[in-house]
C-alpha cells in the first residue's frame, strides 16, 4: 500500500467519522430524508420557496447536496472542542483498571511476558545485537509490567520515566 492510497483510506474514514459525528449531534438529515414530503408540501405552498425548489426532486437533490457537507463540518468541529475530549477523558480517568491489570489471568499472563521479556533481554546480550540505549529501554519495559504484576498503577510508573 502507497502512501497516497493510505492517505485517501484515512480520508475517507476521518470524513465518514465526522459525518457521523455530525449526523448524531443534528438529526437533519434523518428529519430530512424522513418528512421531506411534508416540508416539500410546505415550501410548495410559498410562492417565493417555488424559486429555489421548483420540483421535489430538485428539493431532495438540493438538501442532499448541502446537509451532507454540513453535517461533515459539524462533525468535525464536535469533534475539536473541550467537551468532546472530556467524553472520553472521564470515564477513563473513573476506572480504576484503565491504569492496572485485572485481577486474574491478566496478571498471570502479565508475568509470563516479564519471563518472555528477561530471555529475550539474555539473549539479545549474549549476541550482541542490543545497545546501551535500547538496553535501558527495553529494561524500562520490563520494570513497567513487574510494578503493573504487584498491583501498581500506570499513572505512577510514567511520572519517573529514565529518558
Amino acid at each position: 500500500m502507497t502512501s497516497f492510497e493510505y492517505r485517501r483510506g484515512r480520508l475517507r474514514y476521518r470524513v465518514r467519522f465526522y459525518y457521523t459525528m455530525g449526523a448524531s449531534l443534528i438529526s437533519i438529515p434523518i428529519a430530512f430524508l424522513g418528512f421531506s414530503r411534508n416540508i416539500y408540501s410546505i415550501i410548495d405552498s410559498l410562492p417565493f420557496m417555488n424559486i429555489l425548489f421548483p420540483t421535489f426532486q430538485d428539493f431532495v437533490i438540493r438538501g442532499g447536496l448541502t446537509l451532507i457537507p454540513l453535517t461533515i463540518i459539524i462533525g468535525y468541529t464536535w469533534t475539536k472542542t473541550p467537551f468532546y475530549r472530556a467524553q472520553f477523558e472521564v470515564p477513563t480517568e473513573e476506572n480504576p483498571f484503565t491504569y492496572r491489570l485485572t485481577p486474574g489471568k491478566e496478571s498471570r499472563l502479565k508475568s509470563l511476558e516479564i519471563l518472555n521479556l528477561v530471555l529475550l533481554l539474555r539473549l539479545y546480550k549474549a549476541n550482541n545485537l542490543i545497545s546501551s540505549e535500547e538496553e535501558s529501554a527495553f529494561q524500562h519495559g520490563l520494570d513497567l509490567h513487574k510494578h503493573l504484576v504487584i498491583g501498581g498503577d500506570l499513572r505512577e510508573f510514567t511520572r519517573r520515566r529514565p529518558y
